[in-house]
């Protein structure tokens, strides 16, 4: 299992006729008049205390949420069965709410018959060394093609974005294990599971993909029944395929006595990690762009300010090596856990 399901927001058909909301937000005309309800999402929790978001709306039940986070307490792993697991999610909902799950119902949700509209996929790569030293020199120098690729501290290191703000997909890349110390794993858990998990997210690097609805639709992906492993993989690969990763991360000394004058300033701002796009007139920030493009730097692609020196290869590997192959594949001891078990 080289990519598994992380978040789901979808519709599952369900005629119950009860009405299932987390109140209401109305908005009132200046005449005190009411000009429309809109119901808010009710947060149901798990058995580890992580929440999914539900509504009624005509014979569908609105869900949002990380399935498998709600079901088993964490996501360091998971299934790559999306019917199953929103099958297991939407009864486990059912169950809670006390709502009837009629016959019909549950044959469309076993044959996948579920629309989505955003959809998270997830894959992770042991890296031999230090994650946030990897993702510092990621984020100097790797291209998204049309997607920018930012860096913010969202865990502990760096967290690298391609496309943050897109409406149709998006990817990023961050350390588990620092995660996981931000976001501690539940107090429910058993002491002994905890323990295994923290020592298998060590070094661990991962990857997640979001896809929208427009881009859902656009790729006629907008049941669940049009998601196999085979799908999530490939979407994973396709989205690190489009990265470009330079070789030439630092100037040597050479090299920076050959830049024109005015160019060496910009060229240790750049350096220091600051984004010039602030700094100068976007005129002028292009002119430099473009001179020191011919010296192997682009100054569109922020460094990180924590990184002073970077090799060319950290830990003595190119950059693209470390994002090759199918991934990290579940714990032997997990084999039993309720997720794959519904593999």
């Amino acid at each position: 299992m080289s990519a598994f399901v992380d978040w789901v927001t979808g519709r599952l058909p369900l005629s119950c006729g009860h009405e299932i909301n987390g109140g209401q937000v109305v908005s009132l005309s200046r005449h005190g008049e009411v000009e429309y309800r809109l119901d808010r999402g009710l947060d149901v929790e798990g058995s580890h205390s992580a929440n999914m978001r539900v509504r009624t709306k005509g014979d569908t039940l609105e869900f949002s949420g990380n399935p498998t986070k709600w079901l088993q307490g964490h996501n360091v792993f998971g299934t790559a069965d999306l019917t199953g697991l929103v099958v297991e999610t939407g009864l486990e909902l059912c169950r809670r709410l006390e709502l009837p799950v009629g016959a019909v119902d549950l044959a469309q949700w076993l044959m996948g018959q579920v629309q989505l509209t955003r959809l998270d996929v997830t894959r992770q790569y042991r890296l031999p060394g230090n994650v946030p030293a990897w993702l510092s020199v990621l984020a100097g120098g790797v291209h998204g093609g049309h997607q920018r690729v930012t860096n913010r501290g969202a865990f502990e290191g760096n967290t690298v974005y391609v496309g943050q703000h897109s409406r149709r997909l998006s990817l990023k890349m961050y350390d588990k294990a620092a995660e996981l110390k931000r976001h501690a794993l539940p107090a429910t858990m058993e002491p002994g599971t905890v323990g295994q998990l923290l020592e298998y997210v060590r070094d661990v690097l991962r990857c997640e993909v979001t896809v929208r609805s427009t881009e859902l639709q656009s790729r006629g992906r907008r049941c669940v029944r049009d998601w196999s492993e085979s799908a999530m993989s490939a979407l994973v690969d396709e989205r690190l395929s489009k990265l470009t990763m330079l070789d030439n991360l630092v100037l040597s000394h050479e090299q920076v006595c050959e830049l024109p004058p005015r160019l060496i300033g910009v060229y240790e701002a750049w350096r220091a990690g600051h984004d010039l796009r602030d700094r100068y007139p976007r005129r002028t920030f292009y002119r430099y762009r473009s001179e020191l493009l011919a010296y192997g730097i682009d100054i569109m692609r922020v460094r990180p300010r924590i990184v002073e020196v970077a090799p060319v290869y950290p830990l003595g590997r190119p950059l693209r090596s470390f994002l090759e192959g199918p991934g990290l594949e579940p714990p032997s001891w997990a084999s039993g856990t309720r997720l794959l078990a519904c593999s």
